[in-house]
C-alpha cells in the first residue's frame, strides 16, 4: 500500500510538471508566434517592450524561438541587435557559458552578412563587439586582439553613413580603456552623445535609444555632470514613462546622491556589455 501511495505521489508531481511545461510552452506561443510574415518594426518593437521592463529571460526565449525561424535579412539584423543586448547581459551576470551559447550563431550569423554586405558599417561594429565579447570570456586575449578591434572600429566608422553603433563601439573602446593605453573619456562622451543625438530621430520600437541614453546619464553623473544626467533620464522617462531601470533605479540614485558606480554599466536593464581592450 505504501509503495502504491507513494507511486501515486510520483505521478502527481510528474503530471503537474508536465502542466507546467505545457502551459509556459503555450504562453511563449501566444506572446511570440511566428516571426514569417511580420514587419521588422514588430519585431523591434518586441525586443523594445522586453527592455523597457528588464524581462531578459523573456528576450532569452525570443532569441531561442528565432533560431528557428526562417528570418528576412531586415529580421536577421533586429535578431544579431538582440544577440549583441544578450550576450552583454550574460557577461555582465557572470554567465560566460550562456554568453558563449549565444556568441556561436552570433559569430556565424555576422560573418555571413559581412561577406554579402563588406561594407555596412552596422555590421563592422557589431564585429568590434564581438571581439570585445571574446575578451570578457577570456580577458588574456586582449592583448593579442587589440590592433584586430581598432581595426574593426576603423572599418565600421569609415563605412558609416549615420549609423550610431559605430560610434557606440568608438565610445565603449575610449571610455573603458585606461588613459595610458589610449583611453579618454572626455572623447568617448562625445561619441556618446553624438551617438544618442542620432537615435533622437529613430527612438521608435529602438531599444538602443534607451540603452545609449541611460549609459550616457550614468556617464554624466560619473563624470560629475549631475545636471545632464538628470535631463536625460527625464527625456527618456518622458518617452517611455515605464523605463523600469531609469524609473525605479537611475533617478532616484542621482536625486539621493546614492549613485551606485558599475563599471560594466549594467544591469538587468542596461543589456549589453562593454569590454576594455587593453594594448600590448
Amino acid at each position: 500500500m505504501e509503495g502504491k501511495s507513494l507511486q501515486g505521489v510520483k505521478f502527481k508531481e510528474e503530471e503537474m510538471m508536465r502542466r507546467k511545461s505545457v502551459i509556459v510552452f503555450g504562453i511563449i506561443l501566444l506572446l511570440f508566434t511566428k516571426v514569417n510574415g511580420q514587419e521588422p518594426n514588430q519585431l523591434d518593437c518586441r525586443f523594445y517592450n522586453l527592455y523597457l521592463s528588464g524581462n531578459m529571460n523573456v528576450w532569452d526565449s525570443v532569441v531561442d524561438s528565432l533560431y528557428l525561424e526562417r528570418l528576412t535579412p531586415a529580421q536577421e539584423e533586429s535578431l544579431m541587435l538582440a544577440e549583441y543586448g544578450l550576450i552583454g547581459y550574460h557577461l555582465s551576470q557572470g554567465d560566460k557559458d550562456e554568453a558563449s551559447g549565444v556568441m556561436e550563431h552570433f559569430d556565424r550569423r555576422l560573418e555571413k552578412w559581412l561577406k554579402r554586405k563588406p561594407e555596412n558599417a552596422t555590421f563592422h561594429a557589431l564585429n568590434a563587439a564581438l571581439t570585445a565579447f571574446k575578451i570578457g570570456l577570456n580577458p588574456l586575449i586582449a592583448p593579442f586582439v587589440n590592433s584586430e578591434h581598432k581595426e574593426q572600429i576603423a572599418n565600421a566608422l569609415k563605412y558609416r553613413t549615420g549609423e550610431p553603433l559605430p560610434l557606440i563601439e568608438k565610445a565603449n573602446s575610449l571610455y573603458f580603456r585606461p588613459s595610458i593605453v589610449g583611453g579618454d573619456k572626455e572623447e568617448a562622451k562625445k561619441a556618446y552623445e553624438q551617438a544618442f543625438s542620432i537615435l533622437r530621430n529613430d527612438k521608435q520600437c529602438n531599444w538602443l535609444y534607451l540603452y545609449v541614453g541611460s549609459w550616457l546619464g550614468q556617464v554624466y553623473t560619473k563624470m560629475d555632470e549631475p545636471r545632464k544626467a538628470k535631463q536625460i533620464y527625464l527625456e527618456l522617462l518622458n518617452v517611455a514613462p515605464d523605463f523600469q531601470h531609469v524609473k525605479e533605479e537611475l533617478l532616484p540614485q542621482l536625486e539621493s546622491g546614492d549613485f551606485i558606480d558599475m563599471p560594466i554599466g549594467l544591469k538587468m536593464n542596461t543589456v549589453g556589455v562593454n569590454c576594455a581592450v587593453i594594448d600590448s
